[in-house]
């Protein structure tokens, strides 16, 4: 369920984007979707508790996209 400050939300973004409200959420969601994943893997990764591969791999990312974040972030790597 959807508060209404969640969906006043959703319709300046889609304004702001120049889409529907469906189109602004599903945009949104994909998006969000993608940032959780690399946050989670980078926090596996840096606790040591996944390797570079299965890191890339939970954020859904092929090795050379991985290691560009990585680098964007200042991780170091193991």
């Amino acid at each position: 369920m959807v508060s209404e400050t969640e969906e006043r939300e959703v319709g300046k973004l889609a304004s702001l984007l120049g889409v529907n409200k469906e189109e602004a959420l599903r945009l949104a969601l994909k998006e969000g979707i993608h940032e959780l994943r690399i946050r989670k893997a980078t926090e596996l990764y840096v606790s040591g508790k996944a390797s570079v591969k299965q890191a890339a791999r939970f954020a859904g990312l092929d090795l050379a996209d991985w290691f560009a974040i990585a680098s964007h972030y200042r991780i170091e790597h193991c």
